[in-house]
């Protein structure tokens, strides 16, 4: 007997959780009355992809808060040197010098792309 394996759809998920995480998101561009629980996307719902509302809420919880703190982290930086505007020297120094971020930062293409 042979077991045939389907290769997980990846793309197809990530897909659909960036699509649910813009609409629970309180950083994007709707208001709060514009979030009609009728109309999550739900993308790819005839193949079997299916994200729990509860899931893509703690994602973009998780994601908003992580923005936030680089966020943060950049203001600091940026007054420490006092400049008003944070340029990419300021973004590059504040997840450099966090002990946090740092170990992600490293391992991105972004560090690599700003050096």
């Amino acid at each position: 007997k042979t077991i045939e394996i389907t290769p997980f759809p990846l793309q197809k998920v990530f897909e659909q959780f960036r699509l649910r995480c813009q609409f629970f998101s309180t950083l994007g561009e709707r208001g709060a009355d514009d979030r009609d629980r009728d109309t999550v996307p739900d993308l790819y719902s005839s193949e079997g992809i299916h994200i729990a509302p509860s899931l893509a809420i703690y994602l973009t919880a998780v994601l908003e808060y992580v923005g936030e703190y680089i966020l943060i982290l950049v203001a600091k930086a940026s007054e420490k040197q006092g400049v008003e505007v944070a340029r990419a020297q300021e973004v590059y120094s504040a997840l450099s010098e966090d002990l946090q971020i740092f170990p992600l930062f490293r391992r991105t293409n972004l560090k690599e792309q700003m050096e």
